[in-house]
């Protein structure tokens, strides 16, 4: 997180900042400070050298441009491959990636990084860009790629999203500090015994505080890998519950 970094440049621990200000109007030792990742430094000589209209003529609509996806997981060829935004998920992994490395059907794949939604093979055909993703209620974020064939448990993943948290949390703010925590547990509580509407109700009010309250977004996007990890599992007991009651 940029106001943990501008902390610990400061000879301070490394805590987040409560914003606004931003680190733009008031970052390092009080200055205007612009803070980029190696993604956007990486496009800086092309651009000096041929030109913003040249770099914008990869891409496709608002997603100009390359990007370096990192591929991982359960695939054949894992690396960084650069393309321009606008490649289906799909291709990418079987193109570049050349499948799982099981050779079993990919079950699901995570875009964004460890806080990036799960996806299922519903959502495969999904063009690489920002708007596309954010469609489906997923995102780009650093271009991370994580492939799990079709025995992944993600039940389980949504745990490890939790645990993630709970340890990469710099522990300023509650909902971040003590909410991964719960939720670990609750994830835990579900694999030992099963969903229930009480887990359900008590899952959606957690992610809403993180969400809502947390500082940065490690705590604010936890949600987003939770929730879509769980999806079949919730839908799963919804659809076994109106059988029944039926």
């Amino acid at each position: 997180e940029e106001t943990s970094l501008l902390e610990s440049l400061e000879g301070k621990r490394g805590l987040i900042r409560a914003k606004p200000p931003l680190p733009a109007k008031e970052g390092l030792m009080g200055q205007p400070t612009l803070v980029h990742n190696v993604l956007t430094l990486c496009s800086v000589p092309w651009i000096v050298r041929q030109g913003g209209a040249s770099y914008a003529s990869f891409g496709e609509g608002a997603s100009t441009g390359t990007m370096p996806f990192q591929l991982s997981g359960n695939v054949r060829h894992g690396g960084i491959v650069e393309i321009p935004f606008g490649l289906p998920l799909r291709e990418l992994i079987e193109r570049y990636g050349g499948g799982t490395l099981t050779g079993r059907p990919i079950g699901a794949i995570q875009v964004g990084g460890p806080l990036g939604a799960y996806l299922l093979p519903e959502a495969f055909d999904t063009p690489l860009t920002y708007e596309a993703m954010q469609a489906i209620g997923a995102g780009i974020g650093h271009g991370g790629i994580v492939v799990f064939d079709d025995q992944v448990d993600l039940v389980e993943r949504a745990r490890a999203a939790f645990e993630f948290c709970a340890i990469e949390s710099c522990g300023k703010c509650t909902p971040c500090r003590l909410g991964a925590t719960r939720g670990e547990e609750l994830l835990k509580a579900i694999q030992r015994d099963g969903v229930s509407e009480d887990r359900i109700r008590l899952l959606d009010d957690l992610c809403d505080v993180m969400e809502r309250a947390s500082l940065c977004q490690l705590g604010g996007m936890t949600p987003i890998p939770v929730r879509s990890a769980l999806r079949p599992a919730i839908a799963a007991f919804e659809s076994d519950n109106e059988v029944q009651g039926g």
